[in-house]
This record gives structure tokens, C-alpha cells and sequence, in this order.
């Protein structure tokens, strides 16, 4: 339940509550031909998660399918970016420097190898503790899944928005949202299957898969909106992820 609710929850929270949050802060600007395609591709994605989802069952072979489209994603990504200097090329160039402007060599390295670690710690510690808390709050592991641990791993992105956009590079907010969006359910999702098939608790078919398909379909719009979110469409995503917290606490 915690694997599934992992990746619902925190693509929902990658759009109502992050990108919510940043564009409160500070209203974004997005330059359509930079995004255009990958909001594609996180729409394919997100249609192909609420299939599975509704099948109740994530098996192995769809796992190994979603890795599949995510190694075909980057690389054509990569290729498409090489051949052509382009407005996305230079979206992911400033998430990039976001990250480590002045890290260079051995020292981005050792940055990256011990922030894995960490990262590989942390999960674990992380999950452990969720686990910990359905127990003794009798609580469901999917509901953890959907909030604490959710929010939890959120929680770089929220800081790489948040700095992009006071920055003014709003494209990067957008950019670093839709990326993390399709990496979840290809990525994590189909990692998690692949290694382990996974049973999908009813409450995540009946509600959450639905307010994530909701929340990618409402970044997209908001994107071909005028390719500007507002402070108070921002305001609106964090009510919209408020009333959807109250609604998950009232039904447990």
C-alpha cells in the first residue's frame, strides 16, 4: 500500500501543493515549446497509471513495461536535445545549475555519491517509520503512503521550485515538476513492480488515482492557459490540496 500511495500521493502533492505553493510565492511564466512534450508524455503516463490502477493489480511485466518507456523517454530526450539547441535544453541546463553551480569533478562526485547514500538511508528510515505509525495509529499503510510519506519525498522539489521561481525561471518549476511526475509512475512505479508485483488498495482506485489524474490534467491546462499560473491559481491548488487532506482524515 505504501509503494502505490508513495507515487500517487506525491504526484499529487507535485502539483496542488509545490507548484501551488511557488506560484503563491511567486506567479510563473512558462514558454509553451519548452514543455509542450513532456506534458504529453506525463499525460500518456498518468492514463496509463489510471488503467492499471483500476485493474486493482501493478504486475511484473507492466513494471518492466513503464522502465522500458522511461529509458526510451530519456534517451530521445537526450538525442532531441543534442541535435537541436532548443528553450527545453536550456530548462533542464538551469535545473541543473540549480542543483550545484559551483561543484565541478571529483567534488560534484562525492556531492552526488553521498547524497544517493543518504537518500538510500533516509528511505528506508523513512518507510520503517510510516510503517510504525499505521500500526499504532491504525492507520492503512496506503493512507501513510498518500500523506506523510508523499509529502516526505516531495520535499526536494519543493525546494528546487521554490528557488527557480523566485528566480524567475519558471519553466525550471514546471520543468522539475512534470519530470519528477513521469519519473514516479515509470520510474519508481515500475521499478517497485518489476521486482515486486503490487496489489492496489481499493481506496487509492476509488478517490486518489482519480485527484492525480485531475491534478496532471489541471497542470496542463494551466500551462496552455495563457502559459502563465497566477497567484491566485496557486492559492486555488493549495485549497484544492488542503480540502483533499481533510477528505482523506475523514475517511480513515
Amino acid at each position: 500500500g505504501i509503494a502505490v500511495g508513495n507515487v500517487v500521493g506525491s504526484n499529487i502533492g507535485n502539483v496542488l501543493l509545490i507548484l501551488g505553493l511557488a506560484a503563491f510565492l511567486v506567479p510563473i511564466t512558462v514558454d509553451a515549446r519548452a514543455l509542450s512534450r513532456d506534458g504529453t508524455v506525463l499525460m500518456a503516463a498518468t492514463v496509463a497509471c489510471l488503467a492499471v490502477v483500476l485493474t486493482g493489480h501493478v504486475g511484473r511485466w507492466t513494471g518492466l513495461t513503464f522502465v522500458a518507456a522511461l529509458a526510451v523517454y530519456v534517451v530521445a530526450t537526450i538525442v532531441i536535445e543534442r541535435r537541436r539547441e532548443s528553450r527545453a535544453a536550456a530548462v533542464y541546463e538551469a535545473e541543473t545549475d540549480l542543483v550545484a553551480e559551483t561543484a565541478a569533478g571529483w567534488r560534484a562526485a562525492v556531492l552526488a555519491l553521498a547524497g544517493l547514500i543518504v537518500l538510500i538511508v533516509g528511505a528506508r528510515f523513512l518507510v520503517t517509520g510510516a510503517i510504525g505509525v499505521s500500526e499504532r495509529a491504525g492507520l492503512s499503510e496506503a493512507l501513510i503512503g498518500l500523506t506523510i510519506v508523499a509529502i516526505g519525498t516531495s520535499l526536494p522539489e519543493l525546494v528546487t521550485s521554490v528557488i527557480a521561481v523566485r528566480r524567475g525561471q519558471g519553466d525550471v518549476a514546471f520543468g522539475n515538476i512534470i519530470g519528477s511526475n513521469i519519473f514516479n509512475i515509470l520510474g519508481i512505479l515500475g521499478v517497485t513492480a518489476a521486482v515486486r508485483p503490487l496489489t492496489v488498495p481499493d481506496e487509492i482506485a476509488r478517490l486518489d488515482i482519480w485527484v492525480m489524474t485531475a491534478a496532471a490534467l489541471a497542470l496542463v491546462l494551466l500551462a496552455r492557459s495563457g502559459w502563465r499560473v497566477s497567484r491566485s491559481e496557486g492559492g486555488a491548488m493549495l485549497a484544492a490540496y488542503a480540502l483533499y487532506l481533510g477528505v482523506l482524515i475523514a475517511m480513515a
